[in-house]
């Protein structure tokens, strides 16, 4: 592989990517070789065609890129810093738009902690001394974690509800429409739209609030109904209390 400058190790490296796990675990969604290189013309990735080619799996995601402030910049390379660098090793530092955060063949699950950090692939990485990037990052890594919390405590309480008795298809409903806010703001983020991204976790949010006051609402109605029907097994045992002594009565008199 050294004379077409590609490292020896780049099978065992996409292996352990999410990729090569997810191909191993026999996903049919999962890209091999030759979906992003071809097969017998197989070659890199072009500059212009790398969003594309990984916009052939992760569309939506591609999308909102191309919105983005990063999308085509010359800063969205690795070797825009790391000049040097690139000159000793050519193909590890050859990341830009897609690959600049998420790498190629050993790409790892992107989860939100990408947002804040130096690490490589994290915002903090190229953003070392810019506050405005942290702080959208920021808001975007807080908002998604107040609706993770508000959907973990409103799922318990519909599980709570449900355990005594209450019929809540619609609250269900709600909470799903919540979960598809909180997974479409993953691809939504790559746009760094953040009044768009904070509108649809205030969604998300809302939802939630209107799940918790429906939960209240319904939880009140079951109490009365409780009270309502304590208070007739009770009228309904004093009856039959006073019928026994009225029988005991009149088997005296007889």
């Amino acid at each position: 592989m050294k004379p077409y400058g590609v490292p020896a190790d780049t099978v065992a490296r996409f292996e352990k990517s999410v990729h090569g796990i997810a191909l191993a675990e026999g996903s049919r969604g999962a890209p091999a070789c030759a979906d992003c290189h071809g097969a017998h013309g197989a070659v890199p990735p072009g500059v212009r065609d790398l969003v594309q080619v990984c916009g052939q799996c992760h569309e939506h995601t591609a999308e909102q890129y191309r919105k983005s402030p990063h999308a085509g910049k010359k800063d969205m390379r690795c070797r825009a810093c790391h000049e040097e660098d690139a000159a000793k090793d050519p193909l590890g530092f050859a990341g830009q738009d897609c690959t600049a955060c998420h790498g190629t063949h050993d790409i790892v699950v992107a989860d939100r902690d990408m947002l804040v950090g130096d690490a490589v692939g994290h915002c903090g990485h190229c953003h070392r001394n810019d506050e405005a990037p942290k702080a959208a990052a920021q808001t975007i890594l807080d908002g998604t974690r107040r609706l993770e919390d508000a959907m973990r405590r409103t799922k318990q309480d519909l599980e709570a509800a449900k355990a005594k008795g209450l019929f809540l298809e619609h609250e269900d409903l709600l909470l799903r429409e919540s979960e598809r806010a909180l997974v479409f703001v993953e691809p939504l983020s790559h746009s760094l739209d953040i009044p768009a991204i904070s509108k649809h976790l205030e969604d998300g949010l809302k939802r939630q609030d209107r799940t918790i006051e429906t939960l209240g609402k319904e939880g009140k109605k079951l109490r009365d109904r409780k009270i309502l029907l304590s208070g007739l097994a009770a009228l309904l045992l004093l009856l039959a209390a006073l019928a026994a002594l009225k029988l005991q009565a009149l088997r005296r008199l007889s």
